[in-house]
């Protein structure tokens, strides 16, 4: 019978970690008895391979995975074929890294109104990670969970998770308390030529001369309240 089963690594340094490998899965064929067969389920059989402390520095090796190296749930069952025969993994150097953290933010809040960047607060602000050297050199920051700004109007808090890729885990607080500042939007119109009218009491008499009778004017305000306002 044929068995599609996970291939796990241990590692014997602390200091290293794979980092790539060429397969995740291992194809088996066993032999046992039909009584056997009929019950034999993938999750019964598990594969592990253990790299030695003889491995200290980063690069790529190979390796063999030996019929002894997986484990059955009973002795009358044998292993006949493995597939694939050699595997490689890319090992590198753990290393510990403080890494800074971006919120994600999805969408826009409502019209007229905006996010304050510089108004923004985030407990932590800085997360220490532990992962491969060549992936985590590469890194600056890490991402948070998205957080929804669509149609949004006031400020609000969220407490969400930190993102981090397969291999690296966090070596602190992963979880971060974020205030979003939500504030309406202020700017400038300019309306010209805008016509000047005269308010006289009915009592009024006399001539009114106007120069000039039109004037251009620049308004500050309400960003979603300007947009309506016409000459």
């Amino acid at each position: 019978v044929m068995r599609v089963i996970p291939l796990k690594i241990e590692m014997s340094s602390k200091q290293m970690t794979v980092s790539e490998i060429s397969t995740k899965v291992v194809q088996v064929t066993l032999s046992a008895p039909r009584v056997l067969i009929v019950n034999l389920a993938s999750q019964d059989i598990q594969a592990v391979h253990k790299i030695g402390p003889e491995i200290k520095t980063a690069g790529e090796y190979s390796f063999r995975l030996e019929p002894d190296e997986i484990s059955l749930p009973g002795f009358q069952i044998r292993v006949i074929k493995i597939v694939p025969e050699v595997m490689t993994v890319k090992m590198d150097e753990l290393i510990i890294q403080k890494l800074e953290i971006q919120p994600d933010f999805v969408g826009e809040p409502a019209v007229g109104y905006k996010l304050l960047a510089d108004e923004l607060r985030m407990d932590p602000n800085a997360i220490l990670t532990q992962g491969p050297k060549g992936m985590l050199e590469k890194m600056k920051s890490a991402k948070t969970e998205p957080i929804d700004l669509v149609g949004r109007i006031r400020s609000f808090h969220r407490t969400v998770e930190v993102k981090l890729p397969p291999g690296v885990k966090s070596m602190s607080e992963s979880l971060v308390n974020v205030y979003i500042p939500i504030r309406e939007e202020f700017g400038e119109k300019e309306f010209k030529d805008v016509p000047v009218r005269i308010l006289r009491s009915p009592t009024a008499s006399g001539v009114v001369d106007l120069n000039p009778d039109k004037v251009t004017l620049v308004l500050r305000g309400s960003k979603l309240y300007l947009e309506k306002l016409a000459p």
